[in-house]
């Protein structure tokens, strides 16, 4: 999806840095870390991981995730049949990988879920 464009934006900003290739790759790695499905290997891309989804366990959730569905029906030119068990089946599978999302945030996720069985 858009990972790969963002390793690609995030190489050329990083070209003229005086930065060691490692941290080079650490970088990017950290991007490619929320391709879906997520499978974060150190602590860095742990947190990105979160951030990137830190939605999930918000209030905010159903407004942002109409968005995203939005998005992917634009990007892939496929309509989204049945949202809310599309979303459901994403929050099921879904996991914060650091203490402090799921400390802060698991709960939040759960009331969502619990929401989105309602709708069914």
């Amino acid at each position: 999806m858009h990972e790969e464009k963002s390793v690609d934006v995030a190489r050329s900003f990083l070209s003229d840095k005086e930065l060691r290739d490692e941290t080079r790759q650490s970088i990017t790695d950290c991007i490619m870390a929320t391709k879906m499905p997520v499978h974060p290997s150190n602590i860095l891309e742990e947190i990105i991981c979160d951030a990137d989804t830190y939605h999930v366990g918000t209030a905010e959730f159903f407004t942002l995730n109409k968005f995203v569905l939005d998005e992917m029906e634009a990007r892939f030119g496929i309509k989204v049949i049945d949202r809310v068990s599309s979303s459901l089946q994403f929050l099921e599978s879904h996991q914060f990988y650091t203490a402090y999302c799921q400390q802060k945030l698991q709960a939040g996720k759960e009331e969502n879920i619990r929401k989105l069985r309602s709708f069914l």
